[in-house]
C-alpha cells in the first residue's frame, strides 16, 4: 500500500503526492512528527453495524458461536427460548429475515458450542444444569449430562460453563462444583478436580455470595476456560469468589484469587478470557457483590499464570456490569468488552477504554466472538438479538500502529470480497411468528479509510483500478473525521449514454457490468494526497464455475452494453430529429400560404411519416429481455442468449444504416430546401456516425 507505517511511536513513513501540470509525483519521505495516537468515540462512527436476527422481541442471547461456511452461520443460546442458528448474510437484497433462522432445540438456553470445522453438531448447555448434543442431520438432541460421584448431588450455576477443544470437538469440559471432562462427546466422563467451591459454609460472607445463585442451590463453578495454546492449562471461577488454575490438566489446582489486589472482599469472576497471544496470559473480569452504588469495574490481566496481576480498568472506564471480554488474535492490544450499557473497545491493551458511539445501541452485550476468516465482531445482546460489526481489521491496524490516527489520510487493509448471486427476495416461508428483517449487509467490497481533518468539508475521490491499472469505477465520498465506510458494488462504470436510462418504474435500467474474480486496486485521493490498496475479489465457492465461462459471460455482457450504448445514442438523435420535424411543421403552419411553402409543408408531413417507420426500434428491443437475462448467472450464455445477442447486434446495425441513409438523403435534402426558402433557424443536427 502507499502509506507505510514504521513501528516507532514517533515516526511515520508515508508518501506525499504533489501535482505539477499533468504529472503526479509521489515522493517517499520520512516525516518526524510528535504523535499521541488518541482516538475518540466519535472517530468510530463510520463503522458498519447491522442486525441479523433471529428477530425475537426482547430476545436475550446468552451465548454465541459460529461456523466456517460461506456465508457463515451464527449459533445462539437464548434465555427462555432455546437454541437458534441463522446465516450472517442471506446473499439477498432483502437481508436476513426471520425465516432464515432455525430453532435447533427447546429449553432455557445458556451456552451453545458448535463444531466449527465440521458443523454437523453442537453442544447445548441448559440453565441450572444439563448438556445436550445436537445432531444437524436428524435435528435430535441427545442428553449427555456428566455423572455425579456416589452420594453427591451436582451443584449447577444458573448458567453452567462448558467449553470444547476446537481441534477435537469430541473433547468437552463442563463445570458443576467439579470440573468434568469427556473425550468422546459426553458418552463417558471423568472428574478432573475436587470441589473447587468453598462448600456450603455458613456465615455472613456466604450469605452475600448466595445472592448471586438460584434459591436453594449451593456454590458452583460459573466460568471455565481452557488455554488454546496448552490444553493442560485450565482456568475455573466459582460464584463464591474462587479463581483456580491447573497447569497439569486437572492434576493439581491452585487458587489464584488471593494474589489479586484491589478487589472488594465479596466479589466473583464474571468472565475469563485466556489469551492466544502468549502462554500464561489471561484476562479476568470481576463483579462486586456488595450492596453499594459503586459501579466500578474490575478487569485484571496476568501474563505469568496468575502469579502477578495488573488492573486494566479504572473505576469509571466501563460503566455497569461486565458480561464478556475478548482479545483479538491478530492484535493483542485490541480488546472488546461487552457490558450492561453496550460495547467498549481498547486499542492499547486496556490502558484506555472507548465507549462505542451512537452507531451501536446502548444495550447489554452478553456474548462476543471474532470470526477468524471474515474478521467480523459478533455480538449477542439482551433485547437486540445478534448484531454484527462488519470487520475489525481497521481496529487491528489502529491497535498495532497507534500513530496511524495522526495521518491525514489512510486506507485500511481490506477483507476479501465475494461475487455471488444477490437475490431480490427470499422464497422461504416464515417459521417465526411476526415479521423481522435484519439490515442487509451491503453487497460488494466493504472498506474503511481514515481522515484526520475535522475542519475541511472537501470530498474524496475513490477509484477502482483493474489488473491492467485502468480505472473502471470512480466515486465521490464526503467523509468525516475518523473512520469512514464505503462500499464498491463490484461493478464497472455504467457507459455514459446509459446512465440516465430508466425503466417504467423510474429506476435505473442498467447497472455496471460485474467484474471478474481477481486482484483490483482501491485508490483514495484527497487534497493531492493519495493512498491505495490491493484487494481480492473471489467467486462464490458454493458453485464451481470455470473462469473461462465467467470470462465468456463478461465479454458477452460487454458486447450487449456496446449495443445498448449505440442504440441509446441513436435514440437521442431520433428524438432530436422528431422534435425538429415538429418544430418545422409548427413554423410552416404560421407562415403565409404560398405554392413554395405548401410544397414544404407537404414534404415535411411525408418526412414525418417516413421517419416514424425508419426510427422504429422494435426490431432491436425484441431481443433485449433474452439478452439482458445473461445477468442471472455467471456461467456461459445459453444458446438462446447467444443467438439473440447476435440478432440484436445485427438489428442495431441495420437500424443504424437506415437512420444514416435517411439523414444523408431525405433529411439533408429537406434541410437544404428550408435554407433556400430562407427559413430558420436550422432545426436539424448533422447525423453523427455512431460506434
Amino acid at each position: 500500500m502507499m502509506n507505510i507505517l514504521q513501528n516507532s511511536v514517533s515516526t511515520v513513513k508515508k508518501y506525499n503526492c504533489f501535482v505539477s501540470a499533468v504529472v503526479l509525483l509521489c515522493m517517499n519521505v520520512l516525516l518526524e512528527v510528535e504523535l499521541d495516537g488518541q482516538v475518540t468515540s466519535e472517530d468510530l462512527n463510520g463503522f458498519s453495524v447491522h442486525s441479523v436476527g433471529p428477530g425475537i422481541q426482547n430476545g436475550s442471547v446468552r451465548s454465541i458461536d459460529f461456523d466456517l461456511e460461506s456465508p457463515y452461520n451464527v449459533y445462539g443460546a437464548m434465555e427462555d427460548l432455546g437454541f437458534w442458528s441463522g446465516p450472517i448474510d442471506a446473499w439477498a437484497q432483502e437481508g436476513v429475515t426471520s425465516d432464515y433462522w432455525n430453532k435447533l432445540g427447546i429449553g432455557h438456553g445458556s451456552t451453545v458450542l458448535t463444531d466449527r470445522l465440521n458443523p454437523m453438531g453442537s453442544y447445548f448447555v441448559y440453565e441450572y444444569g444439563g448438556l445436550g448434543l445436537w445432531d444437524r442431520g436428524t435435528g435430535g438432541v441427545k442428553r449427555v449430562d456428566p455423572w455425579a460421584p456416589e452420594g453427591t448431588i451436582l451443584r449447577h450455576a444458573r448458567n453452567p460453563p462448558a467449553v470444547t477443544d476446537r481441534q477435537d470437538f469430541s473433547v468437552v469440559y463442563y463445570g458443576s462444583q467439579f470440573v468434568h471432562k469427556s473425550i468422546n462427546s459426553g458418552v463417558s466422563w471423568q472428574i478432573i478436580s475436587g470441589d473447587l467451591t468453598n462448600g456450603s459454609t455458613p456465615g455472613e460472607q456466604a450469605d452475600i455470595f448466595s445472592l448471586s445463585r438460584p434459591s436453594g442451590s449451593g456454590p458452583a463453578i460459573t466460568k471455565l476456560a481452557v488455554d488454546p495454546l496448552d490444553q493442560e492449562v485450565i482456568w475455573v471461577a466459582t460464584d463464591d469468589g474462587n479463581l483456580y488454575l491447573t497447569r497439569s490438566g486437572g492434576g493439581q489446582w491452585e487458587n489464584k484469587r488471593p494474589k489479586i489486589r484491589g478487589l472488594p472482599e465479596a466479589s466473583a469472576a464474571v468472565h475469563i478470557h485466556v489469551s492466544s497471544a502468549s502462554a500464561g496470559s489471561a484476562f479476568v473480569a470481576f463483579e462486586s457483590l456488595e450492596a453499594s452504588e459503586d459501579r466500578s469495574t474490575y478487569i485484571y490481566k496476568t501474563e505469568d499464570y496468575g502469579n502477578r496481576w495488573d488492573r486494566i480498568s479504572e473505576d469509571r472506564d466501563v460503566l455497569g456490569q461486565i458480561h464478556t471480554l475478548v482479545q483479538d488474535v491478530a492484535a493483542e492490544e485490541l480488546l472488546f468488552v461487552g457490558a450492561e450499557d453496550g460495547l467498549y473497545v481498547s486499542l492499547n491493551g486496556g490502558e484506555d477504554w472507548i465507549k462505542w458511539p451512537d452507531s451501536f445501541p446502548t444495550v447489554p452485550v452478553q456474548a462476543l466472538a471474532i470470526h477468524p476468516r471474515e474478521h467480523d465482531l459478533i455480538l449477542g445482546t439482551n433485547g437486540r438479538n445478534v448484531l454484527i460489526l462488519d470487520g475489525v481489521s481497521p481496529l487491528r491496524e489502529m491497535a498495532n500502529n497507534p500513530q496511524l490516527s495522526e495521518l491525514e489520510i489512510f486506507l485500511f487493509e481490506q477483507d476479501t470480497a465475494y461475487i455471488h448471486v444477490n437475490n431480490p427476495a427470499s422464497s422461504r416461508l416464515p417459521k417465526i411468528d411476526g415479521s423481522y428483517s435484519g439490515s442487509a449487509k451491503p453487497y460488494g467490497l466493504s472498506f474503511y479509510y481514515w481522515i484526520n481533518d475535522s475542519e475541511s468539508t472537501s470530498s474524496v475521490r475513490i477509484e477502482v483500478l483493474d489488473f491492467e491499472n485502468e480505472v473502471i469505477r470512480t466515486f465521490l465520498d464526503y467523509p468525516e473525521r475518523g473512520v469512514n465506510h464505503f462500499v464498491w458494488d463490484l461493478r464497472e462504470e455504467i457507459p455514459e449514454h446509459l446512465r440516465k436510462a430508466v425503466n417504467k418504474d423510474g429506476d435505473s435500467r442498467f447497472q455496471g457490468i460485474e467484474v471478474l474474480p481477481g486482484s483490483y486496486t482501491v485508490r483514495v485521493e484527497r487534497d493531492l494526497r493519495t493512498v491505495e490498496q490491493r484487494v481480492e475479489v473471489v467467486a462464490d465457492s458454493r458453485r464451481d464455475i470455470p473462469l473461462i465461462e465467467r470470462i465468456t459471460k463478461y465479454h458477452a455482457m460487454k458486447r450487449y452494453f456496446a449495443i445498448e450504448e449505440k442504440v441509446s445514442k441513436m435514440q437521442v438523435w431520433v428524438d432530436r430529429v422528431s422534435q425538429g420535424i415538429s418544430e418545422v411543421s409548427a413554423y410552416l403552419a404560421e407562415e403565409p400560404t404560398s405554392i413554395e411553402l405548401e410544397g414544404l409543408r407537404s414534404e415535411n408531413r411525408r418526412l414525418r411519416d417516413e421517419f416514424v417507420q425508419v426510427g422504429d426500434f422494435s426490431k432491436v428491443y425484441q431481443y433485449r429481455e433474452q439478452v439482458a437475462s445473461m445477468t442471472s448467472s455467471y456461467d456461459d450464455p445459453t444458446e438462446g442468449q447467444r443467438l439473440d445477442l447476435l440478432r440484436m447486434e445485427e438489428a442495431a446495425e441495420e437500424l443504424f444504416e437506415k437512420l444514416k441513409d435517411f439523414s444523408y438523403t431525405n433529411l439533408k435534402s429537406h434541410s437544404e430546401k428550408l435554407k433556400m426558402a430562407d427559413i430558420g433557424p436550422l432545426f436539424f443536427l448533422e447525423f453523427m456516425p455512431i460506434g
